[in-house]
């Protein structure tokens, strides 16, 4: 007989998606993953187009330009993702919440780890270099790293990756570390984006606060803080 699950050391997978858009139900139209070791080598890597079973947005379409026709022969979710059934994974991601709300009930999530919340908490503009927002591409430039195939889901695995790779190394971190440190969410004071960016949290509308939190897709830190200040 194998070993029991719990006995079975969780791999490293960076995990994105593109999706039918964001109406619910929201259906997956690629899938993509690098498994990695604690050194952030890269040991394989996965890319399948999706059937979602459902139409693709306009607007979706328009940003990763994959169409109905596209997917109308590829497996579904459930097939695709079987290559990660079986062991716990810690999932990493930007935005990662977003992705694990779609693929999530199909893994044994032991952790994630998302580079969104992490490039808002350690990557700070400068007036002579302001950084806009913390989008992917936004943080890639910002970065200077490599320009691979955005808004297509294995090439912004790599650059989560990267991205990952970069704020570790420039801040004397480990991923053991940093997988520890976002098991536990942090309280954030300020609100990171919107346009109550930078504004005091408590000082948030409490509606606009709400109304956030029932939209979900929130990194764990954001999600935590509001629901903190949530008088209810």
């Amino acid at each position: 007989l194998g070993a029991p699950v719990a006995d079975i050391e969780p791999s490293l997978v960076v995990l994105d998606t593109e999706t039918t858009g964001l109406t619910a139900p929201i259906g997956v139209v690629e899938l993509a993953w690098v498994r990695i070791n604690m050194d952030m080598e890269v040991l394989d890597e996965f890319d399948t187009l999706v059937n979602p079973e459902r139409d693709i947005e306009p607007g979706a379409f328009g940003v990763h330009g994959i169409s109905q026709q596209d997917v109308a022969g590829a497996p579904t979710l459930a097939e695709a993702i079987q290559p990660l059934q079986g062991q716990p994974v810690y999932v990493i991601g930007h935005n990662i919440a977003f992705d694990l709300r779609i693929v999530g009930g199909h893994l044994d999530v032991a952790g994630d780890v998302c580079t969104l919340a992490l490039s808002r908490q350690y990557l700070k503009g400068t007036p002579e270099r302001p950084l806009l927002n913390h989008k992917l591409t936004t943080v890639r430039e910002f970065l200077d790293l490599p320009c691979l195939d955005a808004h297509r889901a294995l090439g912004d695995t790599h650059t989560s990756l990267n991205v990952l790779r970069r704020i570790l190394h420039d801040h004397g971190l480990t991923l053991d570390k940093i997988i520890k440190r976002q098991a536990k969410p942090r309280l954030l004071h300020t609100m990171p984006f919107g346009k109550h960016a930078g504004l005091t949290l408590s000082l948030v509308p409490l509606e606009y606060r709400r109304w956030l939190l029932g939209a979900g897709n929130l990194d764990k830190d954001l999600a935590y803080s509001l629901r903190k200040l949530d008088p209810q």
